[in-house]
């Protein structure tokens, strides 16, 4: 984004002229041991630098250590390493140099001149406060230059104050931030850090890399960092490594030597101690408390649904009408209609949560409060059903069940298949989604994984570019002339508003003459389960084994619903 793009400040410092005036550079330098030989090596303390702008501005740029800003003796700001800071001229405000740290620092001097109807005036720089100096050794090296020239005079003067205009035109769009206290550029570099150690915290990372991008101090990038996200660069890149092994030693079974190394670690050991002091169990100790989880809470119907494949019933999950098992969730604690309760979840003590990683934007920011509560298995939703199926056994201790399951659902599948090819044929079946105020086509997911993969009834020509759904209008449904059409639910929470809503949906739809102009529905051969809500077109294993038996008795009857 150009940060000067409809900004009258940034049109206004543009237009100003910048004088050089002066450049003071300190560098307390290392001293001999005062001790001598043998000594402590302590070195001495020579006291603080004091500075205070007289009749120009003052930028001060701190190449490392520290310094304090003081305003009329009350106001103070840490001033760190990578930092810069300007005064007004005459202001009343002064920079207190620790002068018994390493503190390396330049010191410009600058007047600012406006052209006003051809008159030469002093322009003020409406800037306070500090901030962080991108790409601080290129406009160190300009400072370096200024300096040097300026001390050689003559014409070098003017390409000195050419190089002024250089670093000012570098530092000040970020200047103009700094009364937000770092909220802005800073907050996106630090944004960008953390979102590059997530992406690659299987490589070697190190602070200085981390700075390095962000274009800091590696001193002032960690102070950002840990102000903004409550930890230090380095303890955060350990959480996002832990919380990766965290998934890998539940969903895969792998040695623990496999998981360290994958996710970033190359000594096992360390690892494990480093493992124990972020989760507070060691990775052994972790695992069997999964593998042992009795009270398993299930945040998505999708899991609900594949823990009753293997046997499960879910201690605590989600009641409402979209996932209608009032027998088979019988007795269980519910966490939340449609999202989770936090205060219900936590009031639950589950051993276990299992969810996926997609959440609405009312669930996402209490996510990681899920891991306080009890460990959490995170199933990747774009995963295909079996391997939700697979990894979840996995994760509870349940893998030759879920093996058992898959071989019987294949067989079912295959037998189905024998009994619907010979009246499904070759033609094309449509899987039309009715709901309250929408209408849609299913693709190849969900209902789709049965009735296309499955079964492998013919898809209409377009279908298998969908994967989940796709809201269309009337116009475009009656597009579609399939020798079969097969109406589930969309967005089906079973409330009688909703029902209503659906069942005006379809009377306009059967009012329609392009609707009985359609092949399937002249030839009886339009088949509902819209009173079951999403029972059988969830995406889990419960649901399509449910499904399977349901079109085998639909197709094979004829009727038209």
């Amino acid at each position: 984004m150009n940060r000067n793009a409809c900004n009258p400040q940034a049109d206004e410092l543009s237009g100003l002229l910048y004088s050089l005036i002066h450049i003071t550079s300190a560098v307390d330098e290392e001293v001999p041991d005062p001790a001598g030989a043998g000594g402590k090596g302590e070195r001495p303390c020579t006291g603080t630098m004091r500075m205070r702008p007289r009749h120009a501005f003052l930028l001060l740029l701190v190449e490392h250590g520290a310094g304090m800003r003081r305003i009329c003796g009350d106001e103070r700001l840490q001033v760190q390493g990578g930092e810069a800071i300007l005064l007004s001229p005459d202001s009343a405000e002064e920079i207190v140099i620790d002068c018994c740290g390493r503190s390396r620092y330049w010191a410009i001097e600058f007047q600012t001149v406006r052209i006003v109807n051809g008159q030469a005036e002093t322009a003020e720089l409406p800037l306070t406060g500090a901030w962080p100096v991108p790409e601080l050794a290129d406009q160190l090296a300009k400072v370096r230059t200024m300096d040097r020239l300026l001390k050689t005079g003559g014409w070098e003067r003017l390409r000195a104050a050419a190089l002024l205009h250089e670093l000012l035109a570098h530092l000040l769009p970020y200047a103009q931030r700094a009364p937000e206290a770092d909220a802005d550029v800073p907050g996106h570099a630090i944004d960008q850090a953390a979102s590059y150690m997530e992406r690659h915290y299987r490589e070697p990372i190190t602070r200085e890399l981390l700075a390095e991008r962000a274009g800091m101090s590696a001193d002032y990038f960690s102070r950002l960092f840990k102000r903004r996200y409550g930890q230090t660069p380095l303890a955060y890149l350990a959480a996002v490594r832990i919380a990766q092994a965290k998934r890998e030693l539940a969903l895969t079974g792998d040695a623990l030597r496999m998981v360290a190394q994958r996710v970033g670690f190359n000594d096992e050991f360390y690892f494990s101690r480093k493992f124990k002091l972020v989760a507070g169990l060691s990775p052994s100790a972790y695992v069997s408390r999964i593998r042992t989880s009795v009270r398993i809470v299930a945040l998505q119907h999708h899991l609900t649904g594949h823990l009753l494949a293997l046997g499960m019933v879910p201690y605590a999950a989600l009641v409402n009408g979209y996932y209608p098992l009032p027998e088979q969730l019988r007795g269980i604690v519910p966490i939340g209609g449609y999202r989770p309760d936090l205060d219900k979840l936590a009031e639950a003590r589950p051993d276990l949560i299992v969810t996926y990683e997609q959440h609405d934007e009312i669930t996402a920011p209490k996510v990681p409060m899920f891991e306080h509560i009890a460990p959490t298995v995170t199933i990747p939703f774009a995963l295909d059903w079996r391997e939700q199926l697979r990894q979840l056994a996995v994760a509870i201790g349940r893998r030759e069940t879920a093996e058992r399951w898959l071989a019987h659902y294949e067989e079912e599948a295959a037998a189905a298949r024998t009994t619907l090819a010979p009246r499904l044929g070759r033609e094309e079946v449509l899987i039309a989604g009715i709901g309250p105020d929408h209408v849609c086509l299913f693709g190849r997911r969900n209902v789709g994984a049965v009735l296309y993969g499955d079964l492998q009834a013919q898809m209409p020509d377009g279908i298998a570019d969908i994967e989940y759904y796709r809201v269309v209008t009337l116009e475009e449904l009656f597009g579609y002339d399939s020798d079969r059409i097969l109406l589930t639910s969309f967005r089906n929470d079973g409330t009688p508003a909703t029902l209503r809503k659906i069942g005006d949906t379809m009377r306009r739809l059967q009012a329609d003459p392009r609707w009985q102009r359609l092949r399937a529905v002249r030839r009886g051969a339009v088949y509902s389960l819209l009173e079951h809500q999403h029972l059988y077109t969830l995406y889990t294993s419960y649901s399509h084994q449910l499904l399977l038996g349901r079109l085998q008795r639909l197709f094979g009857t004829e009727m038209s619903k």
